[in-house]
């Protein structure tokens, strides 16, 4: 029982450990959330949902998932480089109406279906 307890404790600590980690900051009127060279496997889905740029460049992500940016719709500019990204699902990017930048060079791509 005391072993459920901290199992439910610790997976609901990760999101605010991953929050803490990545460096949100505003300039003028876009606010940036820099989670740069954290070693993420995935895109942390904890973040104040009205970034306008978020950076996960040097990570290890491999995968990008349906909706991995459901939270972020008010993103203008998006970097994934330096990733591992071999794997991107058909809507992936679905909702980012706004995205204007998308950086994704020195990853795994080999292939992109349309």
């Amino acid at each position: 029982m005391a072993f459920d307890k901290c199992l439910i404790t610790c997976f609901t600590l990760i999101p605010f450990v991953i929050s803490l980690q990545c460096d949100t900051t505003t300039k003028g009127k876009v606010k940036i959330a820099e989670c740069k060279n954290l070693g993420l496997t995935e895109v942390p889905q904890c973040l104040p949902t009205d970034i306008n740029i978020l950076d996960l460049s040097g990570n290890n992500i491999e995968n990008l998932y349906n909706n991995a940016f459901g939270p972020y719709r008010l993103l203008e500019e998006l970097i994934l480089k330096k990733n591992k990204i071999h794997h991107i699902e058909e809507n992936s990017f679905f909702g980012l109406n706004r995205l204007n930048v998308l950086n994704m060079s020195e990853n795994n791509l080999n292939l992109l279906h349309s």
